[in-house]
């Protein structure tokens, strides 16, 4: 049985609880909070655009810990799931893995490269697993998009669109800081950026053009360079729907033979 320490109690942590109860082989541990209302089990302040709002949860047996470096000086513990705001992962990442712990860590990985090489290296040095949790993979529909593009069944894919667009997230002061998450569009360009890398590879080149207000940028458009030989892939991405429509993801692909198309909340 994998025993798994939480770190950061918010939207993201919220969603991986309700994970935790369905999971087979692993269960949550530990809870690692800086908010004293949360470890006593008051996680109705929750909200996010998709899923349910929290609510008061039962958190007998589950150990709570204010400091994470009790958490990691904890040796019951397997695996640190990182769900703290982004410019918090690599130290936090760089702790675990230096304490001896396996790392799951939400994405985005960290804000600047240089920040991943490190956590990566520390990985490496550890010999602990670091896994980034990118989740569109395991998604049906995009499960169903990557199996057909590798396969080749309906021919090689020409080009793409993908989309991933929110209204302004109120629910959060963090995911509209970019000194802390890079701004709402880039939290969610990450995403389809690295299912596209996954299905197409990596490209030559980015060209990338945006919305943008004094301090974040909004609202992005990315064209993924795959040369002369290559699909015409683009996405879009960013906050800037009213809140009629907090959350939609999709894409349409186009292969040699047929055409995909999938859009949430239709």
């Amino acid at each position: 049985m994998i025993r798994i320490g939480l770190v950061g109690v918010g939207f993201m942590g919220w969603i991986h609880y309700l994970a935790y109860k369905h999971l087979k082989g692993a269960q949550l541990a530990a809870v690692c909070s800086r908010d004293k209302a949360k470890l006593a089990g008051d996680w109705r302040s929750i909200r996010g655009n998709f899923g349910p709002p929290g609510e008061m949860v039962d958190l007998s047996g589950v150990k709570k810990y204010e400091r994470l470096d009790d958490l990691l000086a904890d040796p019951d513990i397997d695996l640190i799931d990182v769900c703290n705001p982004t410019h918090l992962h690599p130290d936090t990442a760089i702790a675990a893995l230096q304490a001896g712990k396996h790392v799951l860590v939400e994405k985005a990985i960290a804000l600047k490269p240089e920040q991943a090489d490190a956590m990566v290296a520390a990985a490496k040095a550890a010999g602990k697993l670091l896994m980034v949790a990118h989740v569109l993979p395991f998604f049906p529909e995009f499960r169903y998009a990557a199996q057909v593009i590798k396969d080749g069944r309906y021919g090689k894919l020409l080009a793409g669109h993908f989309k991933r667009v929110i209204s302004r997230p109120d629910w959060s002061a963090d995911i509209g800081d970019a000194a802390k998450t890079g701004g709402p569009a880039v939290d969610l360009h990450v995403h389809d950026t690295h299912f596209i890398g996954l299905v197409c590879g990596v490209p030559k080149g980015v060209f990338s053009t945006g919305v943008s207000d004094t301090s974040v940028v909004q609202h992005l458009t990315t064209s993924y360079d795959y040369g002369s030989g290559g699909p015409s892939v683009t996405c879009s991405s960013g906050a800037l729907a009213m809140s009629g429509r907090p959350f939609v993801h999709g894409y349409e692909l186009y292969l040699e033979r047929a055409a995909l198309v999938y859009e949430s909340g239709t």
